[in-house]
């Protein structure tokens, strides 16, 4: 059984999400569900996702349907900006958010450390 947590930081604008365990479709939408009813979210925040301690249901299948979610409700976000950290050791995983990210739905790029993922949802533009 999986686990997301989140917190916001208003002042950063941004949602640092953390997930851990294997995860299901279900799992993310309700996450999504959670960050944007929270009253301290705001549309124009950026997002960083720990997925390092995590699997996916059916990887591929989940994956895509929640960017699909995700495109149903983008106009509540707006555009955004997506970290994702993912562990460098898991070919499948970076694969799999490779895919993703060359998708082109949202900007998305990848990374090893929340360091780097920071320094990326920092820069404008």
């Amino acid at each position: 059984m999986g686990k997301i947590s989140y917190t916001i930081n208003e002042e950063k604008r941004i949602v640092y999400t953390k997930c851990t365990g294997e995860l299901t479709l279900e799992d993310l939408k309700k996450h999504a569900s959670s960050v944007i009813m929270d009253p301290n979210f705001h549309p124009d925040m950026n997002s960083i996702s720990d997925t390092r301690e995590t699997e996916l249901e059916n990887s591929f299948l989940t994956l895509f349907a929640f960017r699909d979610h995700l495109r149903n409700i983008e106009h509540v976000r707006g555009g955004f900006k997506w970290a994702i950290i993912i562990n460098a050791k898991s070919p499948d995983a970076i694969e799999l958010f490779k895919a993703l990210a060359s998708d082109g739905v949202f900007s998305i790029k990848l990374f090893e450390n929340r360091n780097e993922a920071e320094k990326w949802i920092s820069k404008t533009g």
